[in-house]
């Protein structure tokens, strides 16, 4: 006789993605068009035989396996101010068996072959730099076109339909409009806080005369944000396409004037997040980096 078998979700305790640690001394007024990557430091195989010194390391993943990441909205540096959106990349790369003898790394590819050599780092073609194949993709999005119909006139030629597949971008907005500064935060019961909590957090610069309770905490510091209670991450679900993560962020252009990384302007609250706060403005401090704080990561598994 046969039995319904209820499958547990399980999932790994999170895995915290940050970039390198002073990434703001070598970004800060380079163009925005140069991504920050997470983690951006070098894969540890990197310069030895077979391996470009400039491969990028990567987070291990178990292909096939559900991916949820918890992005952090990036508040803008002043409440009102311009508004950015930082747009977060998924690249996915596939490593070999070579990879998994020397490292445990998850493999897909089950031999490690030289592919096309760099003729840079040789220096000439004559003599070639010999690398193994790691290739990498993006996280991709199918647009799906209109139906092919026959009309009068014909408009649409009658044919297969044609999914258009392209890399997507997730866009994370820094203005947060859906919980405006007071907005979503409910009130406390009368006596439920201590006295000084009257008056906090502020709204707009004034003052509650019964304290809201707060969703978050230690995230960013109330006092340059009235968003600090809020919940400021967005959760995404995808599916692991590769043995390993490597996240790109880059800044929108929806400014003309603010086409650098400017850590001590409109990307101030991303070096607060991400890293030390390195070009503190008006009112704030630097501080160490926030080993508990970035993209969270999960791995996993559930019955859906």
């Amino acid at each position: 006789m046969s039995q319904n078998v209820l499958a547990d979700a399980q999932f790994t305790v999170a895995t915290v993605l940050r970039p390198f640690e002073g990434f703001e001394f070598v970004y800060q007024a380079q163009s925005i068009f140069t991504p920050i990557v997470f983690p951006g430091t070098l894969d540890e195989d990197a310069g030895n035989p077979g391996f470009s010194p400039y491969l990028l390391r990567g987070t291990p993943v178990p292909m096939g396996a559900k991916v949820q990441l918890w992005i952090p909205a990036v508040v803008g540096a002043s409440e009102g101010g311009p508004v950015f959106d930082y747009s977060y990349l998924l690249i996915w790369r596939l490593r070999n068996v070579g990879d998994f003898q020397r490292r445990q790394r998850p493999y897909h590819l089950s031999k490690e072959s030289f592919g096309a050599s760099d003729t840079l780092l040789a220096g000439s073609a004559s003599a070639p730099y010999r690398e193994f194949v790691l290739p990498a993709a993006s996280e991709t999005v199918v647009y799906q076109q209109p139906e092919p119909v026959a009309g009068s006139p014909v408009t649409v030629a009658p044919g297969v339909g044609v999914g258009a597949l392209r890399t997507e971008k997730i866009e994370v907005a820094s203005d947060l409009t859906e919980i405006l500064p007071g907005v979503g935060l409910p009130f406390l019961p009368p006596n439920a806080a201590p006295p000084f909590a009257n008056g906090f957090p502020s709204t707009g610069g004034g003052t509650n005369t019964i304290p809201l309770g707060a969703y978050e905490q230690g995230v960013i510091d109330p006092r340059n944000s009235d968003l600090a209670p809020s919940w400021l991450f967005r959760p995404y679900f995808t599916v692991a396409k590769g043995d390993e993560l490597i996240i790109a962020v880059s800044r929108g252009n929806n400014f003309e004037s603010a086409l650098q990384w400017d850590f001590h302007g409109p990307d101030f609250q991303f070096s607060n997040l991400y890293g030390t706060n390195a070009f503190p403005p008006s009112g704030t401090t630097s501080h160490k980096p926030f080993p508990d704080l970035g993209i969270y990561m999960f791995t996993g598994s559930n019955p859906t």
